[in-house]
């Protein structure tokens, strides 16, 4: 927080996010029984963005599982995203197109380019930890998305840490709705504190996901009805976590740095 005042609210939101997700790693580590070397803890630390240190440190994996397919599938994703952001209209277009394509990009070369190659040469060194991103577009329910395809680092440490210690003593229902309600106040810490404004939105739409994801489970049979309502319930209230305070005060700046760049 004494950082805040110093510097731009994006450049306090990438450092505020640093520093959560350093905290949450020290979290596992601090859980791990295995024993790890100095040099994996360092590894694991500033050069993995994964969450399970346990898969990390020290379940060796058959290199030859990695292909030259795999790195392609990530070079691709990360080049698509740099073609994105390299041909970003800048100032040239609307505010909202300028939004999406800087979102876009910055999610492509990160989260599904990025963290994808990072991903495939730590298992080429015999580390079992799998991509980030698995394919979210082919989800076909909420709880699949969000459980099995999108940001697994936080699947990785929300599981172990908050769903199955609650589950054990409030129910499923209850340890489902724990863990969206991290992920809001998680998401808080990341967009609305930096912004400075829309608190309590980020939250709003965790919780949307959360019913969403017990309306699914025991209202929702078919597949492609599953299909359709995931796509509903996580892009229609998608406002609530990009919000006008994020947009005003954090991702406009932003832009205007890149445009004159």
């Amino acid at each position: 927080m004494l950082v805040k005042p110093l510097v731009p609210a994006w450049l306090f939101m990438w450092v505020l996010s640093y520093g959560l997700l350093l905290s949450l790693k020290i979290v596992t580590l601090i859980g791990m029984r295995e024993i790890s070397s100095g040099w994996e803890k360092i590894a694991y630390l500033f050069l993995w963005p994964g969450l399970d240190a346990t898969a990390f440190m020290n379940r060796p994996l058959d290199t030859s599982v990695v292909t030259l397919r795999d790195y392609l599938r990530g070079a691709v994703l990360l080049a698509v995203g740099v073609g994105l952001l390299v041909l970003w209209p800048g100032e040239s277009a609307s505010s909202v197109f300028n939004l999406g394509i800087l979102l876009i990009g910055t999610v492509l070369v990160l989260h599904f380019g990025g963290f994808e190659l990072i991903a495939q040469a730590w298992r080429a060194r015999g580390r079992r930890v799998r991509p980030i991103m698995n394919r979210p577009l082919r989800s076909t329910g909420l709880s699949e998305f969000w459980g099995h395809r999108w940001n697994l680092a936080f699947r990785d440490f929300s599981h172990p840490y908050v769903f199955a210690p609650l589950q054990k003593s409030v129910g499923t229902r209850w340890a489902l709705l724990c863990v969206f309600g991290v992920s809001g106040l998680l998401h808080e810490a990341v967009i609305s504190l930096p912004a400075g404004g829309g608190y309590g939105l980020p939250t709003l739409y965790f919780m949307i996901q959360a019913g969403g994801c017990l309306l699914e489970r025991y209202a929702i049979r078919r597949r492609r009805l599953g299909r359709a309502v995931t796509f509903l319930f996580l892009l229609g209230p998608l406002p609530l976590l990009i919000h006008q305070p994020f947009v005003r005060n954090v991702l406009l700046p932003l832009i205007d740095v890149l445009a004159a760049l």
